[in-house]
C-alpha cells in the first residue's frame, strides 16, 4: 500500500474506532447531545466546516479505487466525509433538526456505533498490517 494510503488508514481506523466505541458505551448521552448539536447552528457549522475540509483533502490527494479494501476504503471516507460537510451545510437548519430528531432512537445510534465500529476495526487492521512507513518510500 502507498505511504499515504497506510496513514490514512491507520488515522481513520483508529479515530473511528474510538468514536465507534464511544458510541455504543455512551449511547443515552449521545442520544441527548445530537439534538442540541443540530440545534446549534454555528456548532454544526463548524462541524460542517471541519467535514468539508477533511473531505476535499482526502478526495483530492486519495482518489484509490483499486488495491485491496483498505484504499477504496480510505477513499470512500473522504467522499463521505465531503457529503456530510456538505449536507451539513447546505440542508436546511429546520430539515436537519427533522432528520437528526429522526434518527436518534429507535436503535439507529447502535446500528451506526457498530457498523462504525466495523469500519474502524477493518481499517485499522488494514493500516497496522501493512509494511512500516519508510520516510521517502512511495
Amino acid at each position: 500500500m502507498r505511504r499515504q494510503t497506510v496513514f490514512l488508514a491507520r488515522l481513520f481506523g483508529l479515530g473511528v474506532t474510538i468514536i465507534a466505541v464511544w458510541m455504543l458505551v455512551d449511547e443515552p448521552d449521545l442520544g441527548a447531545f445530537v439534538p442540541q448539536l443540530v440545534h446549534d447552528r454555528p456548532a454544526t457549522f463548524l462541524l460542517a466546516l471541519m467535514c468539508l475540509v477533511s473531505g476535499l483533502a482526502v478526495v483530492l490527494g486519495h482518489q484509490v479505487w483499486s488495491g485491496g479494501i483498505a484504499p477504496v476504503l480510505v477513499t470512500l471516507v473522504g467522499w463521505l466525509l465531503l457529503l456530510r460537510g456538505l449536507v451539513l451545510l447546505f440542508l436546511p437548519p429546520n430539515l436537519l433538526e427533522s432528520v437528526a430528531d429522526a434518527r436518534v432512537g429507535a436503535g439507529w445510534l447502535y446500528l451506526a456505533g457498530a457498523v462504525a465500529l466495523g469500519l474502524g476495526l477493518i481499517l485499522t487492521y488494514a493500516g497496522f498490517r501493512a509494511a512500516p512507513i519508510v520516510p521517502g518510500d512511495q
